[in-house]
């Protein structure tokens, strides 16, 4: 029997049951991966609920300054520089640091793949120390056999820093959903942040109210907030 490729998936606190964008995506990569690779994944703490073709590191919370993830990363860069991995799978600029040691590992040279779904360092919640790392993060991202960008605008920030990333966008499950068209022209989903850019929507949709391109009667016309 062939033995499966195996893969190390870094960066999201859990891959089932968090919140964020990053972690969903990781639960459904890792739903997907597994039925192909050997899939494993560090985590801030195991969810019953998890995956059971995906094998889980568990590494526990340890704050210092504004991140829970000081045991997390510890132990990701162990996996990293001494883990028989085939792929290892870097989610966000503040794992693709790792990338490096994975590069070093003296057992097995992994294929790199760094996703970027943000520039952290623009966010006003971080500190200076954080920043500077994570701007020293995105530079390792050149190292990196492949990396990925969400969206053409951090596809363009990449290729100002001369790395080169290919766009694969956030996907969806193609369920069936009923939606009003009629009432809803425009559909949104996230979390309410500044990075969303929400603003926009809501004066474009101003703008089309104001010029006859959209209804004008108020309840054809509406945002709708899911929490």
């Amino acid at each position: 029997m062939v033995s499966r490729k195996k893969m190390l998936v870094v960066g999201a606190r859990g891959i089932i049951g968090h919140e964020g964008g990053v972690e969903k995506f990781a639960e459904e990569f890792c739903k997907r991966a597994s039925e192909i690779l050997d899939v494993e994944a560090t985590c801030l703490k195991h969810d019953d609920r998890a995956h059971s073709s995906v094998r889980v590191h568990v590494t526990g919370t340890f704050g210092f300054g504004k991140t829970d993830k000081v045991l997390y990363y510890m132990k990701a860069a162990w996996l990293c520089l001494t883990g028989r991995y085939d792929y290892v799978f870097l989610l966000g600029i503040n794992s693709a640091a790792l990338g490096l040691l994975a590069r070093l590992n003296p057992r097995r040279r992994p294929l790199v793949a760094v996703r970027s779904g943000s520039i952290d360092y623009h966010l006003p919640k971080w500190g200076r120390l954080a920043k500077l790392y994570f701007r020293f993060s995105e530079t390792t991202m050149r190292f990196a056999d492949h990396v990925i960008a969400v969206s053409p605008s951090i596809q363009r920030h990449l290729s100002r820093k001369a790395i080169a990333a290919t766009l694969v966008r956030n996907g969806i499950t193609r369920d069936k959903v009923e939606v009003e068209t009629q009432r809803i022209g425009a559909l949104a989903v996230g979390r309410i942040t500044s990075q969303k850019n929400y603003s926009v929507l809501v004066e474009a949709a101003s703008v089309l109210g104001s010029t006859g391109v959209a209804p004008k009667r108020p309840d054809m016309l509406r945002f709708e907030i899911a929490s």
